[in-house]
């Protein structure tokens, strides 16, 4: 508890002195500082409030904290070097368009459900997948990070795909995820949430079918997500993901070169499928 106190007084004296604290979307945050019944009838006055940037660095610096832990923001800084108000963007954004707070709140209504290991695991593999998104987020916009554009590109693109993204894995993929299902609904948590957590892994991966999708908006999105997870499949993508995974990372050098790897990888793929689509755009044309 002090060591989550002291992480969260740090980080709000840093975010206070940062540019984000003008960025107009992050400002929302005021609103979890007060309960919903006041900010309806008073919300004009809060976002005049005298102690409004105190406010609003409190409430992303213990958010950040509490979602993500004391030591996010030290492996991030140490992955991409990153600075703090690009970190900050990156985690906001990554939690954003994957509804973070949405599953912990359906994690933390499973008490006395599901046992404490079961619930901690869920809360272990939401967050980490806004981690793997903001360490991506980082190594791709690293001179802009429009916080509301980027939300709303990629939720976009992530809501048109989601519901069918069971129809489009195959393979190792598709056989992991179903016993991920299985494992979690043995352990009785309600199908949508082990339907969720099973398509984590899947998910991730959108944000390398965004980026491609963004330089290619005249092909179907749905189209370009079979294209993807084909490539992934033919190519056994998954399984030298998982062997990346493996790498022992006994080190500080060696976290740093496993993150590496992986990044890496995610532009490897998104060349691949730039690559197939416009070899199936000429084709068509010809």
């Amino acid at each position: 508890a002090i060591l989550y106190a002291t992480t969260k007084n740090m980080l709000k004296d840093e975010i206070i002195h940062s540019d984000i604290i003008n960025d107009e979307y992050l400002s929302q945050y005021i609103e979890d500082a007060f309960p919903e019944s006041l900010f309806v009838r008073y919300s004009h006055f809060m976002y005049q409030h005298k102690l409004r940037n105190e406010i609003i660095s409190t409430q992303i610096g213990s958010r950040l904290v509490t979602d993500m832990g004391i030591i996010f923001v030290y492996q991030m800084v140490e992955e991409t070097g990153a600075n703090l108000a690009r970190i900050c963007r990156a985690y906001v954004v990554s939690s954003q368009i994957f509804q973070l707070n949405h599953w912990i709140r359906l994690a933390n209504q499973l008490d006395y459900k599901v046992s404490p290991e079961i619930k901690y695991e869920l809360l272990l593999y939401f967050s980490g997948l806004v981690r793997r998104s903001s360490r991506w987020m980082l190594r791709k916009y690293r001179d802009n990070m429009d916080c509301r554009s980027l939300v709303t590109q990629f939720s976009d693109i992530i809501s048109k795909i989601q519901e069918k993204l069971p129809k489009l894995l195959m393979g190792d993929l598709k056989q992991s995820a179903a016993e991920h299902k299985q494992r979690f609904l043995d352990e009785h948590v309600p199908e949508s949430v082990a339907d969720h957590v099973s398509s984590l892994d899947a998910l991730f991966h959108m944000l390398n079918i965004a980026e491609v999708a963004f330089k290619h908006d005249k092909i179907d999105i749905f189209d370009m997500a079979k294209f993807y997870f084909t490539m992934m499949d033919r190519l056994d993508l998954h399984w030298f993901r998982q062997q990346i995974d493996t790498y022992p990372i006994d080190t500080k050098w060696a976290i740093l070169a496993r993150s590496g790897f992986k990044s890496e990888l995610d532009n490897l793929q998104c060349h691949l499928l730039s690559s197939i689509l416009a070899f199936e755009s000429n084709k068509q044309t010809t």
